[in-house]
């Protein structure tokens, strides 16, 4: 689908420069659109793959001479799996075999997985305790958890239904894949500041 409408961009500019006489568009915008899949561990979005598809089916955008310039917009696949959140839990709440976690991270910051949760970003959830060593249990010992923002409405819950460690004040959650359509689109609401951000190199 993402090959097919490049190359309807590309006839149209053919299209366009062919009845202009002379070569008026000279930039192609490929977009982005490489899925970001939140759920698996690897880093890497398909773009060999991607890149071989392009190169059989629109050649074009592989020549100089046809178009100067191709710009994409691959923001979040080439960034989200390079960053994490980590943030202490201000408290616990339970409910209905289940429990709450409220931390220092909401829809200011995870704007898409508060207001829009049905779509497909799903952070995964790592657990730590207080002094920061990963808190492992068996798997019949985990429970439920919703993780919820600080914000003043219901809907500020970054993930539904974690099944996790059972987590306690002041423990520490990890937010996995937050490098793209996170802090880059963050607000102010409630006056909330913005987090620390640091930089480090594998």
């Amino acid at each position: 689908q993402l090959v097919s409408g490049i190359r309807t961009a590309v006839d149209f500019a053919l299209e366009v420069n062919s009845a202009a006489g002379e070569t008026r568009i000279t930039t192609i915008d490929m977009g982005g659109g490489l899925a970001v899949d939140f759920r698996a561990e690897s880093p890497f979005s398909p773009f060999e793959e991607y890149a071989a598809a392009l190169r059989e089916a629109v050649p074009e955008v592989f020549d100089p001479s046809v178009f100067s310039r191709v710009v994409t917009e691959f923001g979040a696949a080439l960034q989200c799996k390079f960053a994490f959140l980590a943030s202490r839990v201000e408290y616990t709440k339970e409910y209905d075999g289940g429990r709450i976690a409220l931390i220092h991270a909401g829809s200011d910051i995870f704007m898409r997985a508060c207001y829009c949760p049905e779509t497909f970003v799903h952070h995964r959830v790592f657990t730590f305790d207080a002094s920061g060593q990963p808190k492992e249990v068996d798997e019949e010992q985990r429970v439920p958890h919703d993780i919820a923002g600080p914000l003043c409405f219901a809907g500020d819950v970054v993930v539904r239904d974690a099944l996790i460690a059972p987590l306690e004040v002041d423990d520490i959650v990890v937010l996995a894949d937050t490098g793209g359509n996170s802090l880059s689109i963050r607000t102010s609401h409630c006056s909330r500041q913005g987090p620390a951000v640091f930089a480090f190199r594998l």
